[in-house]
This record gives structure tokens, sequence and C-alpha cells, in this order.
């Protein structure tokens, strides 16, 4: 079993672009589209 990379998403995407994400990445989303400080 190969692992998938990670992708940090901070924006929110059009349902479609995130779906399309979900199928070859391991995809952390920002729900909130809560902007993020430097420290994070």
């Amino acid at each position: 079993m190969t692992c998938k990379p990670t992708v940090l998403v901070t924006r929110t995407l059009p349902d479609a672009v995130e779906d399309r994400l979900k199928q070859d990445y391991n995809v952390r989303l920002n729900p909130d589209d809560a902007l993020y400080s430097p420290d994070e």
C-alpha cells in the first residue's frame, strides 16, 4: 500500500476540486476558510 502525499488546502475550493484532490492525496482542508497565522 502506497502512502498518499498530504496537501494542506488553506482556502475554500469548489467541491469538485476538493473531491478530486481527495482521490489522490491526503487532504487537510480549512472548512472555515479562516486565515492561518504565520505560526500555524
